[in-house]
């Protein structure tokens, strides 16, 4: 066998046309697949890293005035008091801050959350602790959940930047934690999470909520549908049409794009598939002229056996 396998790679070199071609078209289907997949995979197929990711859900709010978007501080205060449908809500906003203490100030893209989101998570500190309930208290001390990367990149990955004052936006805030390497909420642009105080003033806010267990997505959705109707009722000039929707977070808006990447996927599939007829192609051309060779190699004696190795190396 290793005979055939030294004979085929001489035939390979004597035949660099073919080879590169072959090579060249299988290439292409394969590697456009894999790449096209790896992103399939990690958008639609790999579940979300939370223990209770089946009842995390986006909560949003829409009027006759105002497009489907975050929800209003003083409603999200009246969803928070809903015990009877969410285990955990929290609020976050976006928010880019400028680091200014270090050799040159560096921007980095925050997320501002209150305490319990962690805990609706399940997200465990790393070095040090998470953010808390009695973090969102008006005279509690302002801290800050770095990412691995940003730790990395301006930290140098040292330990004891935990505890540590940094100025960020003219504003002293202690370094609490690093958040593990991987950890991604509510995706990989944030870098960084700090407090978010509510009060009725805080304007728009971004809801996500954990269902209470045996509540199902039908059940908080008709729950809050009553809500939006008592709202409008009580101040039908701003919250006419008022209407909360609820979404699994599977769901939210950077998923969109669903369909259109199968349909991608199903494109370089096709690809793939004219890669495999194009190749089989050559080689039953190959075959064809062949075909006096074998027949002399059987002539001389050769074994069917012999003729199958050598047409599977060197077809």
């Amino acid at each position: 066998m290793l005979y055939d396998l030294h004979w085929a790679l001489r035939w390979f070199r004597n035949s660099p046309v073919f080879t590169l071609a072959v090579t060249a078209i299988l290439a292409l289907g394969i590697g456009a697949n894999t790449a096209v997949f790896s992103i399939v995979d990690a958008v639609l197929l790999r579940p979300l890293p939370y223990p209770s990711a089946r009842r995390l859900v986006r909560i949003e709010e829409s009027s006759t005035k105002i497009p489907i978007s975050g929800i209003p501080a003083t409603d999200y205060l009246r969803l928070h008091d809903r015990s009877d449908l969410f285990s955990r809500i929290s609020a976050f906003q976006k928010d880019v801050v400028t680091i200014t203490d270090l050799d040159e100030p560096v921007q980095a893209v925050a997320l501002r959350c209150t305490g319990g989101m962690f805990q609706m998570l399940g997200s465990q500190a790393h070095l040090g602790r998470t953010l808390l309930d009695t973090d969102d208290q008006p005279n509690a001390t302002s801290i800050a959940l770095l990412s691995d990367r940003l730790w990395r990149r301006l930290f140098h990955a040292d330990p004891s930047v935990i505890g540590r004052k940094i100025v960020i936006s003219d504003e002293a805030v202690t370094v609490a934690d690093v958040m593990p390497p991987g950890f991604e909420f509510p995706s990989s642009e944030y870098e960084m999470w700090m407090q978010l105080r509510i009060t009725p003033a805080s304007g728009l806010v971004h809801g996500v909520a954990l269902m209470k267990k045996g509540r199902s997505l039908g059940q908080v959705q008709s729950a809050l549908s009553i809500l939006g109707r008592q709202l409008e009722q009580e101040d039908t000039s701003k919250k006419a049409g008022l209407r909360f929707q609820v979404t699994p977070w599977r769901e939210t808006p950077d998923r969109e794009y669903e369909l259109t990447l199968v349909f991608i996927l199903g494109a370089v599939a096709l690809v793939l598939l004219i890669a495999c007829v194009n190749v089989g192609s050559l080689l039953l051309n190959r075959a064809v002229q062949r075909q006096r060779e074998m027949a002399v190699r059987a002539s001389l004696g050769a074994t069917s056996w012999r003729i199958l190795r050598q047409r599977l190396w060197k077809a």
